[in-house]
């Protein structure tokens, strides 16, 4: 993407069945997220035992990760009046994008092998984008191409992957094995 560029451009969904739901360019890497953050999830927590699922999600992790990567969010970027809109996307995005490809998942978790979960994950990719844009609308009226700029570099940033991640789903890590 080009700096110049301003970053509140939309960008509309590709996919022709959802049309008029736009995400600003920038912030368009949150259609990453998921996946993203499926990975990091992995990442972090396979190797414990932990065998994260959707169905678990509200119960076990919810608050403690996403709610710690918006507050961490809203303080790296100084815009903690964006708290709770922004929460609100996260989970409309998330509900969205699992309501979407929770036939894919059935009884997997997200440790189990990576050939699994493909037809799960290449779901969540096809769909992150649209529910990312059919999520953002709330955030329109809020957001400043500054603070759309500091998001961008945030979600884009190592800090979120290397340090933020992290510390938050420890939180996940440490109550993974109830409900099992």
């Amino acid at each position: 993407m080009d700096d110049d560029q301003p970053c509140m451009s939309g960008l509309r969904s590709r996919d022709s069945r959802h049309t008029g739901h736009i995400v600003p360019k920038r912030i368009s890497g949150v259609r990453n997220l998921p996946s993203t953050f499926i990975e990091n999830t992995r990442q972090h927590t396979c190797s414990s035992g932990c065998q994260p699922r959707l169905d678990l999600w509200d119960k076990q992790g919810r608050a403690e990760v996403m709610g710690g990567i918006v507050e961490d969010e809203t303080n790296y970027c100084g815009t903690s009046e964006t708290k709770s809109p922004l929460t609100d996307f996260f989970d409309r995005m998330f509900k969205d994008v699992s309501a979407r490809c929770k036939s894919h998942f059935g009884d997997l978790h997200l440790c189990d092998k990576s050939e699994k979960l493909k037809p799960f994950m290449d779901c969540v990719n096809q769909h992150s984008l649209y529910s990312a844009a059919r999520s953002f609308a709330p955030l329109w009226p809020i957001i400043s191409e500054e603070k759309c700029k500091k998001a961008s570099v945030y979600f884009a940033s190592p800090v979120l992957s290397k340090e933020h991640f992290p510390k938050h789903i420890e939180k996940y890590r440490a109550v993974c094995h109830e409900g099992l």
